[in-house]
């Protein structure tokens, strides 16, 4: 349990005012800010109001650890973003977070297939000790974390709401698991915060922060891992973006369709992505063919790639099926399993 002083209370409570961001600068930067009186503030442009109520703030106390804009432990990745939160407030092994870590996300409403996929790919980046960040929401997310912690490798829930609340509540077992093996959560909202429909996006744009790369696993149109994507891109990650195809035309993965015709990377194996995250371009690579058929193309399109017919392709998909490389969609369309 830590308690937080007044000026780091008083930066969580007017973290969002217009202005703020200006005015730490002014005062070179937080480290200078925390020694700031009121005086100081209002000489870089604080309204004399604010400033009182600022430093006059009460401690904030957490069930966890506060993680203060100064401390060495707060990751790097955030430091660098404009708005950053002034204070994480994190429960768990903060020190066992290992780089580089992948963010994966989708629907709560998720697809047998979706479920799976998410599962299958947090599950391979924990055996590479690639963290596994996500939003402890029901289905992609809860998929996630539990893919991670069955790969015994860290996951890093970032909640939408204080640390004094579980949500959904039926991952209250899943929240102890990730603080008891090695895994970490985060927020940026003061303990008794909480879920609401305006805290979520703000966690999204932090789950993209904190990441290498984003997965996008499952995504219908109104989808917060859309959200999500649409930080890591205001971020000016659009190459950091993966998304995992779909069966066509299907209402539940509409947003990803989206996704893929903007030109965001399709991830049709793990091992590929896991490649790319090393930063290895010698990575196992589909044939086009085979990744055209993974995005949706037909048999016959494919085949004309090949140059041989439906016939003998169909042979060799089918083939890859026994394998355990493919699993066919309903619809004729076909999806990676993650192996090679």
């Amino acid at each position: 349990m830590d308690t937080i002083g007044e000026f780091w209370a008083g930066a969580v409570r007017f973290a969002h005012t217009r202005g703020v961001e200006e005015w730490i600068a002014r005062l070179g930067g937080w480290d200078g800010a925390a020694r700031a009186t009121v005086s100081d503030l209002v000489e870089v442009g604080a309204p004399v109001d604010l400033a009182r109520r600022w430093l006059g703030s009460p401690p904030l106390t957490t069930l966890g650890r506060a993680l203060v804009r100064t401390s060495p432990e707060y990751p790097n990745a955030l430091r660098a973003v404009k708005g950053a939160p002034p204070v994480l407030f994190v429960e768990g092994d903060v020190a066992s977070r290992p780089p580089p870590d992948g963010a994966v996300g989708g629907t709560r409403r998720c697809s047998t297939y979706g479920a799976s996929a998410a599962h299958r790919i947090a599950y391979a980046c924990a055996k590479r000790d690639v963290g596994v960040v996500s939003g402890l929401a029901r289905g992609i997310d809860t998929c996630a974390h539990r893919g991670a912690l069955e790969g015994k490798g860290p996951t890093i829930a970032v909640l939408g709401h204080g640390l004094g609340h579980t949500a959904p509540p039926s991952n209250l077992l899943l929240r102890r698991r990730i603080s008891a093996e090695g895994g970490l959560l985060v927020s940026t909202w003061p303990d008794d915060v909480p879920p609401a429909r305006h805290t979520f996006p703000e966690r999204n744009r932090w789950i993209a922060a904190l990441s290498q790369r984003v997965v996008v696993v499952e995504a219908p149109e109104q989808s917060g891992a859309l959200i999500t994507a649409h930080q890591a891109m205001d971020l000016g990650r659009d190459e950091d973006l993966w998304v995992v195809p779909g069966p066509l035309g299907d209402r539940g993965w509409r947003g990803s369709a989206g996704l893929l015709s903007w030109g965001v990377q399709p991830l049709v194996d793990v091992d590929t992505f896991l490649a790319d995250l090393a930063g290895d371009p010698r990575g196992p690579r589909h044939p086009d063919w085979l990744s055209a058929l993974l995005c949706g193309a037909t048999l016959d399109d494919c085949a004309r790639m090949r140059g041989i017919s439906a016939v003998e392709l169909l042979h060799e998909v089918q083939l890859l099926e026994l394998r355990g490389e493919v699993v066919r969609l309903p619809g004729g369309r076909y999806a990676s399993t993650g192996g090679h």
